[in-house]
């Protein structure tokens, strides 16, 4: 009985919660940092589908630069001319994207060790190469970070279907 009380008790919550931060979205006008990292040869396939995704869906963000700094064994002057040729290429106003190859980089950490110095906003995602965001998840991240006054936040699991049972107990796992 406790246990389903207990269940009962966090499903309750989670879906406020849930329900709450829909609310919660707002203009962020404060330039935001995007980082992908990528490991070239595993990911060429995928990554322009990638970043024209948070070039173009990602909503209610003003300032978002979007840092692609990838390491590959190889040159690879096709993909690579593709990748400078998007990031050259008009964006949406008030998008930009930079793309960084991390010379001697072997793993994700440096290339993330290269590029972190050089950016100077306050707020900094790292997604993977293969992430479409929701279109407002960026926002919603902000306010939650802003609200709580949190500095630093890491990974989550999110499910954007599904019964809300199912979807519950995987949130109050990892919330």
């Amino acid at each position: 009985v406790v246990s389903i009380l207990g269940l009962a008790l966090v499903t309750a919550k989670s879906c406020y919660r849930c329900c709450h931060r829909r609310q919660q979205a707002h203009r962020v006008q404060e330039p935001i940092a995007l980082i992908v990292p990528c490991y070239l040869p595993n990911e060429a396939e995928i990554i322009i589908e990638t970043l024209e995704h948070l070039l173009t869906r990602l909503e209610l963000v003003d300032a978002l630069d979007i840092y692609l700094v990838y390491n590959t064994p190889h040159d690879m002057p096709a993909e690579e001319a593709e990748l400078h040729a998007l990031a050259a290429a008009q964006q949406t106003e008030g998008r930009r994207l930079f793309v960084q190859r991390a010379h001697g980089s072997m793993s994700k950490a440096e290339n993330l060790n290269h590029v972190i110095p050089q950016i100077t906003a306050n707020f900094i995602a790292i997604y993977d190469a293969d992430h479409h965001p929701d279109p407002q998840s960026l926002s919603l991240a902000i306010a939650c970070l802003e609200d709580r006054g949190v500095d630093c936040v890491q990974g989550s699991t999110y499910i954007r279907e599904g019964k809300c049972l199912p979807r519950t107990m995987v949130h109050a796992e990892f919330f």
